[in-house]
């Protein structure tokens, strides 16, 4: 966290959406025909965010906030964790956490949520419900 690397791994993620991509600057695409594989990655993040010692010793900025929740990597976030139920209920853990007392952020998450669910094949929805159920059983005003 000291070393900010949640704001260096979403940036990784997000790659050329990221807020912190310059436009003349190049970015490699990683992938190709299918998407990238950032189970890993999403485990450690979520480990991360979701340890509230750590929080109280360095607390999230707003670049890394906005990263978190930027369209595109709630998108991944809620996919990559399909099979792994601990790691989708420690992503749904995570944006309640962010969204606590904040309605128009929830309203933008759960958008995400219904977008990301609607396409997505039976056994992926499974995964993304339980991700859902932390979001919406979290202790909020």
């Amino acid at each position: 966290m000291k070393a900010k690397f949640v704001e260096k791994a979403c940036d990784f993620m997000l790659g050329k959406k990221s807020p912190l991509a310059s436009p003349t600057a190049p970015r490699p695409e990683l992938g190709g025909y299918t998407s990238p594989d950032f189970g890993a990655l999403v485990k450690l993040l979520t480990e991360l965010i979701t340890d509230d010692a750590l929080l109280a010793v360095y607390p999230l900025s707003e670049i890394e906030r906005q990263m978190l929740l930027h369209q595109s990597l709630l998108k991944t976030l809620l996919g990559s964790g399909s099979g792994n139920g601990k790691v989708v209920k420690k992503v749904g853990q995570c944006l309640a956490l962010l969204c606590k007392d904040d309605m128009k952020l929830s309203s933008k998450v759960a958008k995400v949520f219904l977008r990301t669910i609607d396409p997505a094949p039976l056994d992926a929805v499974r995964s993304m419900l339980r991700a859902v159920k932390p979001f919406l059983a979290s202790d909020d005003s």
